[in-house]
């Protein structure tokens, strides 16, 4: 006999002797026609339903794989909440789901009978999408309710459901054939289907990014169970609840669009700017970024190139500030395809040799985002107490006297001088600069107030003589 013809015949004792031997050769036959049930909405003659409340304890002994698949029917279909009702009036949920029929006339506000969490477990079921895990879920997501109901001054309330449900499914799923991935798809939604419901237009972006990274893979299920979750008979409260499930979506799909774009510029750029051009870590790197990406956007530059793509264009087009024309030509002619600059003979120098050039960075071509600080004065302690001043230059270099005394102290040291004396190069001056050297965190300090261009028994006026005495046949000053 199949399912759909159950659902014909007449009441009577003839209809229940014949029943009650079709459900006891096949219990599993009771969730069969729960399932034709759910697709028709009517429920079968009485006698059908007496025969089947006699042979539903024989359920627990039934094969968990057909429970499941003959379970998983009744749930797929519009009328579900119907065909669950009547599994209720037949004995089948409480076999099955005790859980859920503990639920039953479990009241959640006073006074208000569709807040029945019974009533409300059905309706939530039948407004759920057609997706078998998401419908498993929404008839299991309240049954943390039972053990945590509280009542105080204010009402009633469940605190932790979500978590104490998702713990109760552990001892659900082995009823029935789950596979390992779809058990734990419906505990994760069980355990989360409140998650909706913490969203304001508060968050920040970081906290849409973690929520959407937290939902992984079941963010849209968990948004379809949010949805049908809301059973609210208030109008404008329902609007509100699905307009903010709704805000919530498009933000988290807008987000994940954008940081799924790939930046225009590969990583590793900022290392290769401080590299070429000897640039200490600064704001100055990020600006410089930030040039190179509105370039891109321009139409200038093409995205995600090699390094040396960009190090030549900020050469060529002489956008860093204090660069070292020589090393600005090297590195213009490194060979990459980066578009020429306008042709610009007069770099602003009046041909003082004493006055340090502006480097490869006119004032005039330098975005007033990145262009450089004005002059500053540095001290430079000597080991007599006095104290001179070195004039640092927009490009901050010091100035060319100042240049010469320093490098004639350095080569008058040697090695063995007291307080451990280092000679090293500075690669963004050009030049060797001594200075005293000190270990913070495993690496040598080079701040500009530290240098002193005399040691080893030197004072600055010996210094001095030397320069000057030197002059004359070095007259670039080393």
């Amino acid at each position: 006999m199949a399912s759909s013809g159950l659902l014909r015949l007449p009441d009577g004792a003839a209809t229940r002797s014949r029943t009650a031997d079709y459900f006891a050769a096949d219990p599993v036959a009771i969730l069969d026609l729960a399932g034709e049930i759910s697709e028709r909405g009517e429920w079968p003659a009485p006698a059908v339903g007496e025969s089947a409340y006699e042979v539903a304890p024989r359920l627990a002994e039934a094969p968990l794989a057909r429970l499941r698949d003959s379970m998983q029917v009744a749930l797929m279909g519009h009328d579900v909440d119907v065909a669950l009702e009547w599994l209720r009036e037949v004995g089948a949920i409480g076999v099955l789901f005790p859980e859920l029929a503990a639920t039953v006339d479990l009241v959640q506000e006073p006074g208000r009978q569709h807040k029945d969490v019974w009533a409300h477990t059905k309706q939530v079921v039948r407004q759920t999408v057609r997706r078998p895990l998401v419908r498993w879920a929404a008839l299991l997501h309240d049954i943390g309710k039972v053990p945590t109901r509280t009542y105080t001054e204010g009402g009633v309330h469940f605190h932790g459901h979500a978590e104490v449900g998702a713990r109760m499914f552990d001892r659900i799923h082995p009823r029935f054939a789950f596979a390992r991935d779809e058990r734990q798809t419906v505990k994760f939604l069980v355990r989360n289907h409140l998650r909706t419901n913490q969203y304001s237009d508060a968050w920040t972006d970081s906290a849409v990014r973690r929520f959407h990274r937290d939902l992984g893979p079941h963010l849209r299920d968990l948004l379809d169970l949010s949805r049908a979750d809301i059973t609210s008979k208030r109008p404008g409260r329902r609007k509100q609840l699905l307009e903010q499930i709704s805000a919530l979506a498009e933000r988290a799909e807008r987000l994940a669009e954008a940081d799924a774009k790939l930046p225009p510029l590969p990583g590793g750029v900022g290392n290769a700017i401080m590299e070429a051009f000897a640039i200490a870590p600064s704001r100055l790197i990020g600006d410089l970024k930030r040039l190179l990406e509105q370039a891109i956007t321009d139409g200038a530059l093409e995205a995600r190139r090699e390094d040396g793509y960009y190090v030549s264009y900020l050469a060529r087009h002489q956008l860093v500030p204090g660069a070292d024309p020589e090393r600005c030509a090297a590195l213009a002619a490194a060979g990459h395809d980066v578009p020429e600059p306008a042709p610009d003979d007069d770099d602003g120098h009046d041909g003082d040799p004493e006055r340090p050039r502006p480097g490869c960075s006119p004032a005039a071509t330098i975005p007033t985002t990145i262009r450089a600080r004005p002059a500053r004065t540095t001290p430079i302690p000597d080991r007599a107490g006095t104290r001179r001043r070195c004039r640092c230059g927009s490009d901050g270099r010091a100035a060319a006297i100042t240049r010469r005394v320093c490098a004639r102290a350095a080569r008058v040291a040697d090695d063995t001088a007291p307080r451990a004396e280092l000679r090293r190069p500075l690669p963004d001056l050009g030049w060797p600069f001594l200075f005293r050297g000190r270990r913070t965190r495993g690496r040598w300090s080079r701040d500009p107030v530290s240098w002193t261009p005399v040691d080893a028994g030197i004072d600055l006026a010996t210094a001095e003589r030397h320069a000057d005495a030197r002059d004359s046949q070095d007259p670039g000053g080393g």
